[in-house]
């Protein structure tokens, strides 16, 4: 995922529900709020296991890579507002 050779992670939840059966009843109860939490962490990880610099494949790579910049400005303090 982090060098954009695949584009989706799949959880089983049979797999979750091996290691934490109540981990994995509170998912199959409340899908949404999880896939969240879980898209949130995997964000967070992906640049951990970053070898080398991804090239942009299409204007969606450089749409996305634009927002994290500016989040990180953001998170930083660094500005990032609208020019005029």
């Amino acid at each position: 995922l982090s060098h954009r050779e695949r584009v989706a992670l799949y959880v089983s939840l049979d797999d979750v529900a091996e290691d934490e059966p109540e981990l994995a009843e509170a998912v199959a109860e409340n899908g949404r709020r999880y896939g969240r939490v879980f898209a949130e962490a995997v964000q967070e990880l992906l640049p951990l296991y970053r070898e080398r610099e991804v090239t942009h494949k299409d204007a969606l790579d450089v749409y996305i890579e634009h927002r994290l910049l500016l989040e990180q400005r953001g998170r930083d303090g660094g500005g990032g507002g609208a020019r005029s």
